[in-house]
């Protein structure tokens, strides 16, 4: 099977990250997408991280009605930081008839050859890339480049958004609402009013 292998904090998911899935999993001609929800990125503060149950219940809620994607705990079960190359090694051993393909910013392919061996990954995987941050640096590995038009979401600009009560149009309803009732990314007094909300499909 052709697995993609969707890396990310994801904190919080959003339709921004839904948009770069679809044309992934169309592009790529993949049987699987996984998403695989990271404790802790080695190249991020953990402060500004929800907790990892907060963050893979959300992926959970928001990808609830697309059966052919996957979110993943597995790096939960792995040593801290969660680098890329254990993580790819440890799936192979368990699932060695898979093929994987892996999906990244422009950021992240750019910043590859600084990663524990990512020179290895480079030249062992395929990696389509969204674009992201900067232009895109071509080297020899079996780089591709999402093709479409994709808004540019971030997840700490929703998190802003969220901490000073404005209206985000970014989030799945019932993420937002989850969001609320655990009181994520605002201050203990702090609530917001449902707003306008659109529908991603």
């Amino acid at each position: 099977m052709k697995i993609g292998l969707f890396f990310g904090s994801f904190n919080p998911i959003h339709h921004g990250h839904l948009s770069i899935a679809q044309a992934f999993q169309k592009q790529a001609h993949l049987d699987q997408l996984w998403w695989i929800v990271s404790p802790q990125n080695p190249h991020k503060s953990p402060l500004e991280l929800a907790s990892f149950s907060h963050r893979l219940a959300m992926a959970k809620i928001a990808l609830s009605h697309y059966p052919e994607y996957y979110i993943s705990d597995i790096e939960e079960t792995l040593p801290k930081p969660s680098y890329t190359i254990d993580t790819l090694t440890f799936l192979e051993k368990q699932f060695p008839h898979h093929h994987w393909i892996l999906l990244m910013g422009t950021d992240s392919w750019n910043s590859l050859p600084t990663w524990k061996q990512g020179n290895i990954i480079e030249d062992k995987y395929p990696v389509f890339v969204y674009p992201r941050n900067g232009e895109l640096e071509m080297r020899k590995g079996r780089c591709h480049l999402l093709k479409g038009t994709f808004h540019d979401i971030s997840s700490t600009l929703i998190r802003n958004e969220l901490h000073d009560q404005k209206k985000t149009n970014y989030l799945d309803r019932k993420v937002w609402q989850y969001i609320q009732e655990h009181r994520l990314y605002q201050s203990p007094n702090m609530a917001l009013t449902m707003s306008t909300w659109s529908t991603f499909s």
